[in-house]
């Protein structure tokens, strides 16, 4: 079963990426009003990261949190940071953190040691403004980027059965100017995004600058990218795709009106989050027309959705979207008096390119997927 991972506020969810169903949801704990250990964070998750089973947060409370997406409470608290933790990764072996106290700190993470979880070692050198984002450059390797504008590349040596030894600082890259604010790796290449919407990439063994892709109309939040094409997200909503090879533009992808936050694509789809509260998933199919050899995208329908949460019925849906609830039944096969439960993915809107609803008479018509708009729209989470 394929799953996506959410951060709101101070909470996180598990969702079910075919059905929409949330299959999870791990609480959070208001400052000061706890009794006793809390049962998660006490301020904003800043970061999240989804491995195998394991869900890794950070938050502004200056904690590292570990979640089994089964269970229902906390694996279990890094505590060690005296800032907002900023980017979380992890591997089979180890943990990495960064935060705004200027520190990088590696933990445990191997299965099989006792000491799990453990804070093995410290950075306390080479960024000399906070540290924004890490990320793993291979097993031993790691990354990071700074509001000091630097790129630095790190090396963990004699490192057996988990333990730590000496962190290398192996080299800095320096191009951007002003805060990098995400990173996106490769086994020979990696990219950096900076707060004025820039983005570089790096030939890691040259240790130079291969090319630049400018677009964004403010800072760079998410990227990935493969041999063919770059993906990232940006604080101005927008979700561009440049060609790797020329650096060009291809799409700019408009829907979310605030800043996207999380990003992941396959062969099939584009899955984006945003601060908007919206998850919204872009098609990628193209189709040739005859005698050209222009590729020619096709206008999906927009869909909208709501996520159930309790107490909520179909009548009360229907108000708080003003959608009438026998097209929200049509849309969503059911009858108006069916049950809902919590977590529940229900279609609330469906309507053309022009903002036009799409009524139980159009719905059978409706046109294929086009790269350039979602396919599907996610709201309440």
């Amino acid at each position: 079963m394929r799953k996506v991972v959410l951060a709101l506020r101070k909470s996180i969810m598990v969702f079910n990426l075919l059905s929409g169903k949330c299959i999870n949801m791990f609480g959070a704990d208001e400052d000061g009003t706890h009794v006793g250990e809390t049962k998660g964070h006490t301020h904003q998750i800043s970061c999240l990261y989804f491995r195998e089973e394991y869900i890794y947060s950070g938050s502004v409370d200056g904690d590292v949190r570990v979640w089994h997406v089964d269970e229902d409470s906390c694996v279990a608290q890094l505590e060690g940071h005296t800032g907002s933790v900023w980017s979380v990764t992890a591997n089979h072996e180890f943990i990495l953190s960064a935060a705004s106290d200027l520190e990088i700190r590696i933990w445990s993470n191997h299965l099989d040691d006792g000491d799990r979880f453990e804070c093995l070692k410290v950075v306390r050198r080479g960024h000399a403004k906070t540290v924004r984002a890490i990320e793993y450059l291979g097993l031993s390797e790691f990354v990071t980027g700074g509001a000091d504008g630097r790129v630095l590349m790190w090396s963990i040596r004699d490192s057996k059965r988990s333990k730590v030894d000496r962190v290398r600082l192996k080299c800095k890259l320096i191009g951007h100017g002003c805060s990098v604010t995400a990173l996106a790796v490769s086994k020979t290449s990696l990219m950096s995004g900076d707060v004025k919407g820039s983005i570089i990439q790096w030939d890691t063994k040259e240790r130079r600058i291969l090319r630049r892709f400018d677009g964004h109309r403010g800072a760079v939040s998410v990227i990935q990218f493969d041999m063919s094409k770059v993906v990232s997200g940006g604080r101005d909503s927008n979700i561009l795709i440049h060609d790797i090879i020329t650096g060009r533009c291809l799409v700019t992808l408009h829907g979310h009106t605030s800043s996207v936050s999380a990003l992941q694509y396959d062969k099939n789809f584009i899955l984006t989050g945003s601060l908007d509260g919206t998850i919204r998933r872009w098609p990628i199919r193209r189709s040739r027309s005859k005698g050209d050899n222009k590729i020619k995208d096709e206008i999906p329908p927009k869909v909208k959705y709501h996520i159930v949460v309790k107490g909520d019925t179909l009548a009360y849906i229907g108000k708080q979207y003003e959608i009438d609830v026998k097209h929200i039944c049509f849309w969503n096969e059911m009858n108006d008096s069916q049950d809902l439960w919590e977590g529940q993915r229900v279609i609330i809107s469906v309507s053309d390119v022009n903002g036009n609803l799409l009524t139980d008479k159009k719905v059978k018509n409706l046109h294929k997927p086009r790269g350039d708009r979602p396919d599907i729209e996610v709201q309440g989470v």
